[in-house]
C-alpha cells in the first residue's frame, strides 16, 4: 500500500547509524489510521545523546524527515 513505510534511516547529525542496524516493527511502530509512527523503546535503548536525523521512506517512493534531540531520558522532535 502506498502509505506503507518500506524502512526507517536514523542517523545522528554529528555523523554515524543510529539505533540498532535491523528497523523492522521492533524498532517503530506505524499507526496508519492515525497518521502516527511511534519509536519503541528497542530504538532508544540502542542510541545515545544528541540529534538523530530520522527519514521514514515509504513503499510510494515518499519520504519523510523528521529530528529528533536525545538528552537523558528526555526527548523532543521536529519535522
Amino acid at each position: 500500500e502506498e502509505k506503507t513505510v518500506a524502512y526507517m534511516e536514523a542517523v545522528y547529525a554529528s555523523g554515524g547509524n543510529a539505533g540498532p542496524q535491523e528497523t523492522g516493527g521492533y524498532v517503530f511502530k506505524p499507526d496508519y489510521t492515525n497518521n502516527n509512527i511511534t519509536l519503541t523503546s528497542v530504538f532508544f535503548s540502542a542510541t545515545h545523546n544528541g540529534k538523530v536525523n530520522l527519514t521514514f521512506h515509504f513503499r510510494s517512493g515518499k519520504t519523510v524527515t523528521y529530528t529528533i534531540s536525545i538528552k537523558g531520558t528526555h526527548v523532543t522532535g521536529t519535522p
